[in-house]
């Protein structure tokens, strides 16, 4: 009888001790959870060790978090993944930072040099190529195939039998002049070009040799080609 008053004492007593809400309760908790590695227990939770947007890598005898954005690395000091030098955040992702003497766009978050004769190349504004050009890998400008640099344009290229003048224009040699990208020869005395070809300016007379002279039944009265009469 003895030993059993004895046992139902220290039943109740701890009991009592493991009571719901009390201290030792709450110890008896935090030793019953156990959470995976990647968490650690605070208060009555398993709470994530690695930031959001990051995953825990076990390392050696620690670890460290593998921040999902490869543009972004993780701080153990701060348990957060800041963007690496050159980046900045936008729209939650890091991205490059804008050259200089450039702004990020809000509608679509590019970068836009200021002048509006400059362009982005290689993470810096450099001047535009010109109409008819386009830049190459290594970032100069070349012009298409029908045409050639001429200071800051591309122009046509000079025709056969022709040369570039100073002023960017060709000009051909002999005395012929340019049409159609070629040189030929002008057009004779009282004849003007009309479409790539001479034609008299005298709608009586028509081409013959290096001039203009009357049609058949015409004839000249000055300077101008008349009906021969009889």
């Amino acid at each position: 009888m003895l030993l059993k008053n004895l046992f139902l004492l220290a039943f109740g007593a701890a009991s009592a001790a493991a009571a719901p809400g009390s201290d030792d309760s709450q110890t008896l908790s935090k030793r019953v959870l156990r959470c995976p590695d990647s968490q650690y227990v605070s208060g009555s939770k398993c709470v994530n060790k690695c930031p959001d947007g990051s995953t825990y890598t076990p390392w050696l005898l620690s670890y460290y978090c593998d921040c999902d954005d490869s543009n972004a690395s993780w701080t153990s000091s701060s348990n957060k993944c800041n963007c690496k030098s050159g980046y900045e955040t936008y729209n939650g992702k890091c991205v490059a930072k804008c050259p200089s003497s450039s702004t990020r766009q809000t509608s679509d978050g590019t970068c836009k040099c200021d002048s509006s004769s400059k362009e982005i190349w290689n993470n810096q504004c450099v001047n535009k190529c010109p109409q008819y050009s386009s830049r190459q890998s290594n970032g100069n400008c070349k012009c298409d195939t029908d045409k050639e640099a001429v200071g800051n344009q591309c122009l046509d290229k000079c025709p056969i039998n022709s040369s570039r003048q100073s002023d960017g224009s060709c000009k051909c040699s002999g005395g012929k002049e340019i049409v159609n990208n070629a040189c030929v020869d002008p057009c004779a005395t009282g004849a003007t070009r009309q479409g790539g070809s001479c034609a008299c300016t005298d709608s009586n007379a028509e081409i013959s040799g290096n001039k203009c002279t009357c049609k058949t039944g015409f004839e000249t009265v000055g300077t101008v080609f008349w009906l021969r009469e009889g």
